[in-house]
């Protein structure tokens, strides 16, 4: 095995091949895209980034592919969990190429991306793709400014670790509570140059954002000694904040209910209002303990075509067989709903086993397209009150469905019992 000096870093033949191998895995089943790869390397880094380089500590940033001609970056997009499996093999056994031999070390993690880019380059926009006229230079850390989300951040160890860091609590514009504060934050004096927030919201689980310089270095500290868990990205911190545990504390009624009218209230817009935000509130409600916000997310990820919670949605949840609140119609119906969304998010055809079940979910993808004003049948029915929508008359709603429906225009009223998830 050869090993060779680029820019000044170590790089060899055996890693190279062990990138091959795992693109070559992955296209054996499924074509994939330079953007998803940068993913899939990214979150397969995360497992155990110690355990793959030398210098781990506070790595936060994306891995971002850069031009030959300076031009556009290309950033990740969700890929699959296969794509993820071979990457962490991959760099399992880079490094142990890297520790076996002479150099008895594990690779720096630029010595990591300048493999990767050395097995991508000829395989880049073809084989690997990317836009036709990209020319790929290097990967690399995104240069954006860090701003790290934290979840499950002790609160008692807090303020110790961040005095010891450099950073000074700002004075509280309200009186707080002391054990824990809904709001703190700290800054480090006297450049001003990185900052932190501790949000804990009554009732709500608690997580801290750092923002600037060194939030990395620091969030990786928080991490270590205060339990802190880094979120993968802002929009899966916020779902994963919105999602009621159902192991904890199940959803009342009232709660359940507003949750439902906020995404049937996005719903009621054709394109997702704060894309980020709707995207999150939708990866929520795909888990919700309430069976009602489950199905609206189900239709947000139809109507907004949502291709990264495709998977979440075709694993969703339906309502217990036991409840009585729906007939098996409904329930046919509440199936059909989950296939044709997922369809729409992907972008593939309606799998059909018979010309029926066809022109049933073909009846439902035009629901998405072109709502009817009034329901013609029990089915729309469905998914009229599943979204809220003013169209619905109270003298249409099922006798089963008065224990889970609300009436739009009285959506303010005391909550009824809770619905079964």
């Amino acid at each position: 095995m050869g090993w060779w000096k680029e820019a000044g870093l170590t790089l060899g033949d055996g890693p190279a091949d062990r990138f091959d191998d795992c693109l070559n895995e992955v296209q054996d089943s499924q074509p994939f895209s330079l953007a998803t790869f940068l993913w899939a390397l990214d979150q397969a880094f995360r497992r155990n980034p110690a355990a793959f380089v030398l210098d781990s500590q506070g790595h936060t940033a994306a891995f971002v592919a850069l031009p030959e001609d300076g031009g556009a970056q290309i950033e990740p997009a969700r890929g699959s969990v296969k794509q993820v499996e071979a990457c962490q093999a991959a760099l399992e056994a880079i490094a142990l190429e890297y520790s076996e031999s002479g150099l008895e070390r594990l690779p720096s993690l630029s010595e990591l991306l300048a493999n990767a880019a050395f097995v991508l380059r000829p395989l880049v926009p073809t084989v690997v793709f990317a836009d036709p006229d990209f020319r790929l230079g290097r990967i690399a850390c995104s240069q954006k400014p860090e701003e790290i989300l934290l979840l499950e951040v002790r609160w008692r160890e807090l303020a110790p670790l961040l005095e010891q860091s450099g950073l000074t609590r700002d004075p509280d514009a309200l009186p707080q509570p002391n054990d824990p504060p809904e709001f703190a934050s700290w800054t480090r004096q006297p450049d001003l140059g990185l900052e932190l927030d501790w949000h804990a919201p009554r009732g709500e689980p608690a997580w801290v954002e750092v923002r600037g310089a060194g939030a990395g270095l620091l969030a990786a500290l928080l991490a270590e000694q205060a339990g802190g868990r880094i979120a993968p990205s802002p929009t899966e911190a916020l779902a994963n904040l919105l999602t009621v545990p159902p192991a904890k504390a199940p959803a009342s009624a009232g709660n359940a209910e507003t949750r439902w009218i906020m995404l049937a209230t996005l719903l009621a817009q054709p394109v997702p209002p704060d894309p980020g935000l709707s995207e999150a509130l939708t990866a929520a409600g795909l888990a919700d303990t309430d069976w009602r916000v489950r199905m609206a997310a189900l239709w947000a990820v139809g109507q907004w075509r949502l291709a990264r919670l495709a998977d979440a949605a075709r694993a969703v949840r339906l309502p217990p067989p036991d409840f009585a609140g729906l007939n098996g119609d409904d329930r046919h119906g509440l199936l059909g709903l989950r296939d044709v969304a997922v369809a729409r998010a992907t972008g593939t055809s309606l799998v059909a086993d018979s010309d029926r079940k066809r022109e049933f979910l073909t009846a439902i993808a035009a629901f998405f397209d072109h709502p009817p004003r009034a329901p013609d049948n029990r089915l729309e029915a469905l998914f009229l009150a599943l979204r809220l929508r003013p169209e619905l008359d109270q003298g249409q709603v099922p006798r089963a469905w008065k224990g889970w429906w609300i009436a739009p225009e009285v959506q303010d009223a005391p909550p009824q019992a809770p619905s079964p998830g």
